[in-house]
């Protein structure tokens, strides 16, 4: 089994034509780091950080 240590980032969302801008903001899970060993993940999972298994999708731990 494999662990995949995510990190929040911020992406701004961009509007449609040249209308108008918009200054909103979503987020998503960018994968930094896999390691077999979930303990050594924990020590590196800070604040806006997951653990995620790589085979079903589930979240195995929250730094939140």
């Amino acid at each position: 089994m494999r662990y995949i240590l995510e990190r929040k980032e911020v992406v701004p969302i961009r509007a449609i034509g040249n209308t108008s801008t918009y200054c909103d903001y979503s987020y998503r899970w960018k994968g930094i780091a896999i390691s077999n060993s979930l303990e050594a993940l924990k020590m590196h999972c800070g604040k806006e950080m997951r653990i995620v298994d790589r085979d079903t999708l589930q979240i195995i731990y929250s730094g939140e």
